[in-house]
């Protein structure tokens, strides 16, 4: 190997590390544009019309995300087309649910679909910018296990799905263990047999592993990531007789066996509650 191979190979780490820090200064960037410019302006032009506000505010949410993954692709950090997903998507109201390897996961499916309300880990609604721009699209709180949050939660997305909007929910509650599957909570499940709407089941995978669990930001492979985004095929409530646990299990097993976990490394749903229209076993972390 000569001296400038050597030198190239030497620095393109602490290049790659840059370019991931750039990433997320844009992303911080970006949302402080969005919430303190981009949702004052689009409230006062759909003043008296919250559900007009809210379904702007997340068409621009998911443009400025699109925005962030071509950046992302052109630094060569992940290798990722989110308008891919959104053709295999189907029209009108369902209930996405997906597994969270990633850090960015939901930054990758919001930027599929202009549309969709997603279950967001609580603390972030407490952030002055994040939670400004959450609020404002309309998204979900999970309520992060307070009590009574099961149901907020239920209600707010049967609320979104009846507007014929998507709700977006990762079942696990939280980043997958790394190279796994974490257990399934129910309530994404409840919410798609109540509502009747069908059930997307959307899996994801890192090719080579970053942002996961454990993996700090600056420990960034050599090569960008590609991210295989497989939307599998639709359930609907209906063949499961509305058995949301049934649906849930179903789904566990399924993204088991896609994973290579055959036999189930981890429990295919949180114990719960019996079901009851009051509302589903809380969603707890989501989202980040």
């Amino acid at each position: 190997m000569d001296l400038p191979t050597r030198t190239i190979g030497f620095l393109a780490k602490p290049v790659r590390v840059l370019l991931t820090g750039s990433a997320f200064l844009l992303f911080g960037a970006g949302a402080c544009f969005l919430s303190w410019i981009t949702v004052p302006w689009t409230a006062l032009q759909t003043r008296g019309d919250p559900v007009r506000r809210a379904r702007r505010c997340r068409a621009a949410i998911s443009g400025a995300l699109r925005f962030h993954v071509a950046y992302m692709r052109f630094c060569r950090l992940i290798d990722y087309d989110p308008a891919s997903i959104h053709a295999r998507l189907p029209s009108g109201p369902f209930v996405l649910v997906a597994n969270h390897p990633t850090l960015i996961d939901a930054v990758l499916l919001l930027a599929a679909h202009p549309s969709i309300c997603c279950v967001v880990k609580g603390d972030l609604f407490r952030s002055p910018v994040i939670g400004r721009l959450l609020l404002s699209a309309g998204h979900i709180n999970a309520g992060d296990g307070l009590a009574g949050a099961g149901a907020t939660v239920a209600r707010a997305a049967l609320d979104r799905l009846q507007g014929g909007n998507p709700v977006l929910v990762f079942p696990e509650g939280t980043r997958s263990p790394t190279g796994g599957l974490g257990r399934f909570k129910i309530g994404g499940f409840q919410i798609a047999s109540w509502a009747g709407v069908p059930l997307v089941p959307v899996l994801i995978r890192a090719s080579p592993p970053t942002l996961m669990r454990g993996i700090p930001w600056y420990t960034v492979p050599e090569v960008a990531v590609r991210f295989d985004v497989s939307v599998l095929p639709v359930s609907e409530p209906t063949p499961h007789g509305g058995d949301a646990r049934r649906l849930c299990s179903d789904t566990h097993d399924l993204f088991e066996r896609l994973l290579g976990n055959p036999d189930g490394r981890t429990a295919p749903a949180q114990r719960a509650e019996a079901p009851h229209r009051g509302g589903p076993a809380p969603e707890g972390r989501s989202a980040r």
